[in-house]
């Protein structure tokens, strides 16, 4: 019995014979009982003791990597591996939730096969897609001791089972916010049912968990607002900067080519002078999501500010930039409903070419805003190469 008057075992003394055993016997038996709980509370105080040193150090290592801007794949991994290398006999995976799809994706699991992750690396957020889609869906801890008799485990039980796991417990990551940012996982080799403390253990890294997915999303928010323009979403004039600049490097790098066009709106002052600027800001934003659609991967689209965009390609042929203003003349001249109101307009394209029309961005939008003005002069809602006669 330990000092706390909890029960850890018994001392058994046995004879093959009846036998009566004397107070000094039985004084000597308890004596020794008291012994061995000194023994086995101390040997479990070491113990303790030995692994809160072990999580102090894994918590220090871990926030260090978050305060260095380690990569977010190593800060998880190394998550994983913690626990792993604290509980003997554990593997661990870390799955980040995708608000637009109410899935889960998994990110990390180091310790674990392809075939595994392959699996489970897309998991939807359900109460009946096992331990973590039900932890997301629930938004609270899910604990199954046996994978193999819960039947929320019926899709993932083959190849769960198949990678030796009976038991796996389930976190929900939330952000400061209280906002689901993912799950983490512990399966076990056998059934489990997991104590209290055993249970906070775990709690402590989803935590970590939690800070690193937080400070990734923030990251990638700041990000994106730089590189984004706040309206239609699409790449800014300091992104499509950047991007030109690779372009020409990859086209001088390579001999290749680099395209840039110019796109302006045709009459659209008459929107916002007829409607207000909110539908005209309804006309923008629909027109950014019809022509990165034209787009896809072919190139990048930008904003360039007002109702006027920019568009830059790698080694365009002549007649794929013609077609593709066609589609994107025909695309934009396509009404925009709102409000009850069809609101239409038109655009004029000028295009212009590294190295054969200039060799600086700041060439090329000059000499593709002068094919632009072409366009409109021939009618509007046209395109026109640069040539000399541009200007």
């Amino acid at each position: 019995m330990k000092r706390d008057g909890s029960v850890i075992g018994t001392l058994c003394a046995i004879d093959a014979v009846p036998y009566d055993f004397s107070e000094k016997e039985i004084k000597m038996i308890q004596t020794m009982s008291y012994y061995l709980s000194n023994l086995i509370e101390l040997d479990e105080e070491i113990e303790q003791k030995k692994q809160a040193e072990e999580l102090v150090s894994a918590h220090n290592l871990i926030l260090t990597e978050i305060a260095q801007g380690q990569s977010i794949s190593r800060v998880l991994n190394d998550i994983c591996l913690k626990v792993e290398q604290i509980v003997k006999g554990v593997r661990c995976t870390i799955l980040k939730f995708n608000h637009s799809t109410n899935n889960l994706q998994l990110i990390s699991a180091p310790s674990l096969s392809n075939e595994f992750k392959d699996k489970l690396g897309v998991i939807p957020v359900d109460r009946n897609e096992g331990s973590c889609g039900a932890a997301a869906f629930n938004k609270e801890m899910v604990n199954v001791p046996n994978i193999n008799e819960n039947p929320m485990w019926v899709r993932y039980k083959e190849i769960v089972l198949k990678e030796g796991f009976q038991a796996c417990i389930s976190f929900p990551i939330f952000s400061s916010k209280g906002d689901l940012l993912g799950t983490f996982a512990i399966y076990y080799p056998k059934e489990k049912h997991l104590l209290d403390s055993e249970i906070k253990f775990f709690q402590q890294f989803s935590s970590l968990a939690s800070i690193a997915l937080e400070k990734k999303a923030n990251e990638d928010k700041i990000h994106f607002i730089a590189y984004h323009d706040e309206l239609t979403k699409l790449p800014n004039r300091l992104h499509f900067k950047e991007q030109v600049a690779l372009a020409f490097n990859q086209a001088m790098l390579n001999a290749g080519t680099v395209a840039l066009m110019i796109l302006d709106l045709d009459n659209f002052k008459t929107i916002n002078d007829s409607y207000g600027h909110l539908y005209g800001d309804e006309v923008l934003k629909e027109l950014s999501f019809r022509l990165s659609n034209c787009i896809l991967d072919k190139g990048m689209v930008a904003r360039w500010g007002g109702d006027e965009f920019v568009l830059v390609f790698n080694n365009a042929s002549d007649p794929f930039l013609e077609e593709l203003s066609k589609q994107i003349i025909e695309e934009i001249s396509k009404p925009v409903s709102f409000q009850g109101v069809e609101l239409c307009v038109t655009t004029s394209i000028g295009i212009s070419r590294f190295p054969t029309d200039g060799t600086t961005l700041s060439d090329l939008l000059k000499f593709a805003d002068y094919a632009m003005y072409q366009a409109k002069d021939n009618g509007k809602n046209n395109f026109a190469f640069y040539t000399s006669r541009s200007y």
